[in-house]
């Protein structure tokens, strides 16, 4: 008990100090980033999906010892090595990264191998609250605003909707439309791709099943991107032009984000109870025919 308490005033003690020494500025723009940039809003949610990773596993971190483990080492030398990346905004995101795995590093020294690898997941969770590079975000967006660009009108054009499209711009008669980078889907991508993280982590335990389950956030995100610019033309071009504008745009994508999002997890959650029942008849029948 002793020991286990040493060890913890220790981790935290050594976290906080190289936080406050080396991070304190990079810190404070990943919380500005997170708080004010609309393509890194998802952030707010990760420090608290990681807790609840951590009180999801509570009763096996406190049945394991803690005990020294100079293999953190090395987390923390690559961590400290990643510190030096500055090249704009890859500098920023490496120094983010580096920060989170000096800590993975410190859990790892003080508190031994058994404990880092039950929380390895939810302390390393927390990269995904780190924005992509801006020059790496603007190349995303841009392919997936030509995907969903070109998947979006090619449904117009089964409608009876005149329109014209030049580029990232739409005519429709009574207004033009510019699919920007932030209209583009790459921000549904991030939250989907995050959110299908913690999703596969909870409700999946065969790695195979995770990796399947993330993937799919990618066309999920691409069908709500068509989804949300579909709604957006329809209703500019039937209602009023007004419907374009920034208070219904923002009602319309938070809407189509949450539809589609719980439509996903009911089907997923039907799909997963159709195959327990389907288990359970199988066992059934095994056992009568016993």
């Amino acid at each position: 008990g002793t020991m286990k308490k040493r060890n913890i005033i220790l981790f935290f003690s050594m976290a906080f100090l190289i936080a406050a020494i080396m991070y304190g500025r990079t810190l404070s723009e990943l919380f500005k980033a997170v708080i004010h940039r609309e393509d890194s809003s998802h952030g707010i949610f990760i420090p608290l999906l990681s807790f609840y990773f951590l009180w999801l596993k509570r009763s096996r971190l406190k049945e394991i010892e803690m005990r020294f483990s100079p293999g953190g080492l090395i987390l923390v030398a690559i961590g400290f090595l990643l510190y030096f990346f500055k090249n704009g905004s890859e500098g920023f995101f490496f120094q983010s990264l580096s920060f989170i795995i000096i800590v993975s590093g410190l859990v790892f020294f003080f508190m031994g191998k058994d404990l880092f690898k039950e929380v390895a997941f939810p302390v390393l969770f927390l990269i995904c609250m780190i924005p992509i590079p801006r020059d790496i975000y603007i190349t995303m967006g841009e392919y997936i605003g030509n995907i969903t660009l070109g998947i979006s009108t090619w449904v117009l054009s089964q409608t009876r909707v005149p329109f014209l499209r030049e580029n990232l711009l739409v005519h429709l008669p009574n207004i033009s439309l510019s699919v920007n980078i932030g209209c583009s889907g790459i921000r549904y991508l991030i939250s989907y791709f995050v959110f299908g993280i913690a999703y596969a982590y909870i409700f999946r335990t065969r790695l195979i099943d995770r990796i399947l389950l993330v993937g799919l956030t990618i066309p999920i995100s691409i069908l709500a991107s068509v989804m949300r610019l579909m709604t957006i033309f329809l209703s500019a071009y039937y209602i009023g032009a007004f419907m374009a504008g920034h208070r219904p745009h923002i009602l319309i994508s938070w809407s189509v984000f949450f539809i589609v999002l719980i439509c996903a997890i009911t089907f997923d959650r039907f799909i997963a109870e159709h195959r327990v029942l389907k288990k359970e008849k199988k066992e059934t029948k095994s056992e009568i025919h016993k």
